[in-house]
């Protein structure tokens, strides 16, 4: 039996097969490593001012790449802000890519300081190894100006003459007085001279409608009945409660409606008038001429019996004036 075709065949095998084995460890060997570099923006910064620093990573495709954890903290500096740009193709080759973790840090500590280096682990299916970084100085300066130095000693200034002064005179103080007293005399003397006026609250609720429907041709019919609103709100109150300031229409019909100071049909009068002042005030709607010549008859009406309901009352005092200058 003839072996000798096997035989060149299965040494053909085994010396293609150690060829192989040989040039995957050539392969293997001649990949680059891996890599780390740091790139800081800045080296040289103010107190509180942040910069940017860059940890890249640049390794073979397929490893794992592991930055070690960021707190609040790195060193000396303050972590304000964290980017990951992982497993990026490189530009050079395709089967390289790169991992690059970006923090911003700011300190407010003063001097010649260090981000210090990083642990960066980096690890593939066959084996696994820990790249460290350089650590980078920075320089913080504060923001206050330079202070003199003690050590160096200036010259005293010599002396200065200065020119004294006048003494001042006080005459135009005497004027001055004279002047405001006479200014004075004249103001008390119009006060107490000046006739003054009284009205009834009743009375005073009257003038101002009048008031209002000589002016009404004037202004707009919404802003006329939000006024004629306020004249009835306020003699109200001054016709049956103290004062008080801030309170509401709603406010003023529950204490009135509470101490049953007015009958029901004159309650709901009083709430219709409110009603439509706040419809014409908050919807804007429209109110037309004879609306309000018929809301301002009731408010006179309105006026009456409140008047006549304050002088039943006997624990109101009708004698409540308002004075008019």
């Amino acid at each position: 039996m003839n072996i000798t075709p096997f035989t060149s065949r299965i040494g053909r095998l085994v010396l293609f097969a150690v060829v192989a084995s040989w040039t995957s460890i050539l392969q293997a060997s001649a990949a680059e490593p891996a890599r780390v570099t740091t790139t800081p923006t800045q080296t040289s910064r103010h107190v509180a001012e942040p910069f940017w620093i860059d940890w890249t990573v640049t390794a073979s495709a397929g490893v794992t790449v592991t930055f070690p954890a960021t707190g609040d903290k790195l060193g000396d500096f303050d972590i304000l802000d964290t980017q990951d740009l992982f497993d990026i193709p490189g530009v050079d080759s395709a089967d390289r890519r790169t991992w690059t973790r970006r923090l911003q840090l700011e300190s407010i500590v003063t001097g010649e300081l260090t981000v210090p280096a990083l642990e960066i682990q980096v690890a593939d299916p066959n084996s696994s190894q820990i790249l460290r970084s350089q650590a980078v100085p920075v320089q913080i300066v504060s923001v206050l100006e330079q202070r003199g130095d003690p050590m160096q000693f200036r010259d005293i200034q010599s002396v200065v003459d200065v020119a004294v002064p006048n003494r001042p005179s006080h005459a135009w103080m005497g004027w001055t007085l004279a002047g405001f007293s006479v200014v004075a005399l004249t103001i008390s003397a119009a006060i107490f001279t000046r006739r003054k006026r009284w009205l009834t609250p009743a009375q005073w609720a009257t003038q101002q409608l009048d008031q209002l429907e000589a002016a009404s041709h004037e202004q707009a019919g919404n802003a006329a009945v939000i006024q004629l609103a306020s004249i009835m709100q306020s003699y109200a109150q001054m016709q049956f409660l103290p004062p008080e300031p801030g309170r509401t229409s709603e406010e003023l019909l529950l204490e009135l409606t509470e101490k049953e100071l007015l009958d029901f049909p004159t309650l709901e009068q009083l709430r219709e008038l409110f009603a439509m002042a706040d419809e014409a005030k908050f919807a804007r709607l429209p109110v037309s001429a004879a609306e309000f010549q018929a809301m301002l008859k009731l408010s006179h009406s309105l006026v009456g019996r409140l008047h006549q309901a304050a002088d039943s009352e006997p624990t109101l005092t009708a004698s409540k004036t308002t004075e008019v200058l």
